[in-house]
């Protein structure tokens, strides 16, 4: 009897149900309010980065805003996606409540998606594992919960790598062109993917043997042709509005607000706050709030031409930004959820650098305390960092470099390179779209650790969608 219950558990479907029944109860769990009692619900307590206003203001007629209150200025900061689903669920159910359930059951999918990506790369057991860890993961569920862009763009990013796994496989350019419409829609809900075509197609030229063939120009017509045209409208708007046509104003403003002080707080060993007001006092600037899609390039300019002032600190500072990416575990706000203040006066990644004795002590105090699960978490994407890095390379070594290999490794430096104008505003957050990624070679890792000493690697194909 065992024995026939381990089979049907083994069973590819009932993983899937089990992951995604998993994941559901933890999502259920964060819900910002009570699937049993009928009570008032406030959603500005956990709306975040405008999306809730400007979803508000597209309904009111207002147009695409994040302002409270007339006069409604354009917003040049969120894609339109997101805003627009928020708007959706709001005219169609009048309560921002089937929101938060539709990403609870877009979340739980996700770590399903993420079981069946790694299935290309793991054995059944391996693969297995992902899935469950996507669904466990603390802040992935977390944000489900949160008026983020996070969760929709996860999903729809993931779905989008797996397509394009699948084309390297059978070569079907109806594939492609379905993995690259999936990758402007995640586009237009965050533009962190606004370049990953360039990767695809670096990709799909090394896989064609540095030929040009008639193969290859279509691939280069859908990728770049097809991306393009779903990118067009937005370009348009913010053209018309702004005179420019970037896609939003945030990898100007960072560089110029976050980056630059950063840089100089490392190189002069002195804090942000101190770093941030003489840079803009001597700019003669108020921060962030000056930069605009109308003046980016501008911006941009200034803020290369302070960097290359301080090249000690820009090495320092993109060496602590990564350090984040991959390690910070984002519990602090988890814990926030249930009531649990976490106060982080001293950030560890930064103050490990610049004021370790601070530092230890900053740790120390956190231990006596709920803190203590921010520091186990901090340790557990240490382990997890560690254990991908080697599974990257052991993956290499035996199996060499497979296109489908370099492309996940290509999207992780992706993430955590373009993460490192961020500054001191790196935060778990950022990693999420990758995690599956990350897990799959931590697992990768575990497998060959673990495996029998006659065992052989032998992946699965992973099943149809």
């Amino acid at each position: 009897m065992f024995k026939s219950y381990a089979v049907r558990l083994s069973h590819p479907y009932s993983i899937a149900l089990f992951i995604f029944l998993l994941a559901l109860t933890v999502r259920v769990y964060f819900l910002p309010f009570s699937l049993l009692r009928d009570q008032p619900f406030d959603p500005t307590n956990v709306a975040f980065d405008g999306y809730y206003w400007i979803a508000n203001n597209i309904l009111a007629g207002n147009g695409f805003s994040g302002s409270v209150q007339a006069p409604y200025v354009p917003d040049d900061i969120r894609m339109p996606l997101y805003p627009l689903l928020i708007a959706g669920i709001l005219k169609i159910f009048g309560s921002t409540k089937a929101l938060f359930v539709l990403q609870a059951l877009i979340g739980s999918a996700t770590a399903v998606l993420a079981w069946i990506v790694a299935k290309e790369f793991l054995s059944t057991r391996w693969s297995a594992a992902v899935g469950f860890a996507m669904a466990l993961e603390p802040l992935g569920a977390y944000l489900t919960s949160t008026m983020l862009s996070e969760t929709v763009f996860t999903a729809v990013f993931v779905l989008a790598i797996y397509f394009f796994l699948q084309y390297l496989k059978d070569k079907r350019l109806a594939i492609l062109t379905l993995t690259i419409a999936l990758l402007g829609v995640a586009t237009l809900i965050r533009p962190t993917t606004q370049y990953v075509p360039i990767i695809m197609l670096a990709i799909l030229f090394w896989n064609s043997s540095f030929l040009f063939n008639t193969r290859l120009v279509k691939e280069v017509c859908i990728v770049l042709g097809l991306f393009i045209v779903i990118l067009s409208p937005w370009i348009y708007r913010n053209y018309l509005v702004f005179g420019s046509t970037e896609l939003n104003v945030q990898a100007a403003s960072t560089l110029y607000a976050y980056f630059v002080p950063s840089t100089i707080a490392l190189e002069k060993g002195i804090s942000y706050e101190e770093a941030a007001k003489e840079f803009f006092e001597r700019e003669h600037s108020q921060g962030i709030g000056d930069v605009t899609l109308a003046n980016a390039s501008d911006y941009k300019q200034r803020a290369f031409a302070e960097l290359r002032k301080h090249p000690k600190g820009l090495i320092e500072s993109v060496l602590v930004t990564q350090y984040a990416f991959f390690t910070n575990d984002g519990l602090a706000s988890v814990l926030s959820r249930r009531g649990i203040a976490i106060s982080f006066a001293h950030p560890p990644y930064a103050e490990l650098i610049t004021h370790p004795l601070k530092a230890m002590n900053f740790f120390w105090e956190l231990a006596h305390g709920p803190g203590v699960i921010v520091i186990l978490g901090r340790f557990f994407w240490i382990a997890v960092t560690l254990l991908a890095a080697a599974g990257a390379f052991l993956f290499w070594r035996q199996k060499g470099l497979l296109p489908q290999f370099v492309y996940i490794v290509a999207l992780i430096a992706y993430f955590a390179l373009t993460t490192s104008i961020i500054g001191p505003g790196v935060n778990g957050r950022l990693r999420v779209p990758v995690e599956p990624l990350i897990f799959i070679f931590a697992a990768f890792a575990l497998e060959r650790v673990f495996r029998k000493p006659d065992a052989s690697f032998s992946p699965h194909k992973g099943i149809a969608l």
